[in-house]
């Protein structure tokens, strides 16, 4: 019993918890400059020197700040009508948009604050309520927050000098701090350009190697859009019930490689030049006899184009920069033979008038990427797309003319999806 008797008597001397009415972000810059505005206050041994070497004393970053009451306010009328009036709503259901200042002279003194900090505090009986306002500078977000009080918290039974600096320092003062700047330094960050241009760059070259993977199947389409493709099979070397698309003479799913190297103005737009490489079997009926004489066959396909693109920046981070892209472009397709018989064999005459490719096919190509970038250096890309390709149109059909035979390859579409490894030079004035 007398140990619960001591535990009571302890809770009851303990000194009272501040409590938080609301508190939002804002930048401590340090040393700073705080302004106070007491108002019935009853602690008389207070002053703003104690405040400082309380802050100080706490926080070495913030040694060198300065404390001053604000006449300048305590003069003004409208300032101290304001003041009068917030002193009659402080409450603890309070928000800082009711307790914003309306009157466009008290606004303006709100913004000459600048990066320093004002304090409102006001003794209500035996609670100590202080209220804290910022200049524009020290705002996390000014839009909202300015002509607003940015926190308030109350505390019971302070009735020393020590107690209410020792409330202010660790409600107030407590948080990181971050170098104060200098009027240069301010000149400069008022100047500056808007953050998107602060990052941006005249030119940006890169060159880069990437490793994807291309097939015949868009993604989300039915299967059943190309299973006449994948079982079709080619007998007697140039055989095939439908020879317009590649994907039905050649095995479509294969690994892209390919080599790039490419510009981007004033981050929008800009241009690449690419090599594609890819190896596809051909599909051979295996039922045929004639290709026991054979050893292997495939086309080696290598597209050569260029593209345009437009990007967007997106800072992630202080080194790390997001870039979405969309391009579009053109190339030329060719597929080179691989082909060989196995020993001893001169090859049938099937052999000798099998299938061939066109010389060359022209095509699109369009997608989109995204890309980080890492210190304006190092880059990894992913991008995705479509790739077309179709026979060239040399010259205008004649009507006299009989129709001509299916172009082998006449119209092949295939999907792709790689990533890659980039490096990047940059400058950001020519």
């Amino acid at each position: 019993m007398r140990n619960l008797s001591i535990v009571f008597i302890l809770i009851l001397l303990a000194p009272a918890e501040a409590a938080k009415v609301f508190q939002h972000k804002y930048t401590l810059w340090a040393p700073t400059e705080v302004l106070l505005y007491p108002q019935n206050l009853e602690i008389d041994d207070f002053s703003p020197g104690s405040l400082c070497f309380e802050i100080a004393s706490q926080q070495k970053s913030m040694r060198g700040t300065a404390c001053r009451i604000a006449g300048a306010l305590q003069r003004d009328t409208l300032s101290a009508t304001y003041f009068s009036w917030l002193a009659q709503n402080l409450d603890p259901q309070s928000t800082v948009a009711s307790l914003a200042a309306r009157n466009p002279a008290v606004q303006n003194y709100f913004n000459l604050l600048d990066d320093r900090f004002l304090i409102f505090i006001h003794q209500s009986q035996d609670t100590t309520w202080t209220v804290l306002f910022a200049g524009p500078r020290a705002l996390i977000d000014p839009e909202s927050m300015q002509n607003s009080p940015i926190a308030m918290h109350y505390k019971t039974e302070i009735k020393t000098a020590a107690e209410l600096n020792k409330f202010i320092q660790q409600t107030y003062f407590k948080q990181k701090t971050t170098p104060r700047l200098s009027p240069q330094q301010k000149l400069f960050a008022d100047t500056a350009p808007d953050e998107q241009y602060n990052i941006s760059t005249e030119l940006d070259v890169w060159a880069a190697l990437s490793y994807g993977k291309t097939t015949a199947q868009i993604p989300l389409t039915p299967d059943n859009w190309y299973a006449r493709k994948r079982a079709s099979r080619m007998g007697n070397y140039r055989v095939i019930a439908d020879s317009s698309s590649s994907w039905n003479i050649l095995e479509d799913q294969s690994d892209l490689f390919a080599i790039r190297s490419g510009f981007t103005w004033r981050d929008f737009v800009g241009a690449e030049l690419f090599l594609l490489y890819s190896q596809h079997p051909v599909k051979l009926d295996t039922k045929d006899k004639v290709y026991q004489e054979l050893k292997n066959w495939s086309f080696d396909r290598y597209e050569v184009g260029i593209t345009a693109h437009f990007v967007h920046n997106r800072k992630l981070g202080a080194r790390l920069l997001w870039q979405p892209t969309a391009f579009i472009g053109f190339h030329y397709s060719f597929f080179h033979e691989k082909i060989a018989l196995n020993p001893g064999q001169t090859g049938s005459d099937a052999y000798h008038r099998r299938l061939k490719f066109m010389p060359f096919y022209k095509g699109t190509i369009f997608g989109l990427s995204q890309r980080l970038i890492w210190n304006r250096t190092i880059a990894i890309e992913a991008r995705t797309g479509l790739n077309n390709r179709s026979r060239s149109q040399t010259q205008n059909p004649s009507m006299d003319e009989v129709n001509e035979p299916t172009i082998i390859g006449a119209s092949t579409l295939d999907w792709f999806i790689s990533t890659a490894l980039e490096y990047h030079w940059t400058w950001e004035d020519l």
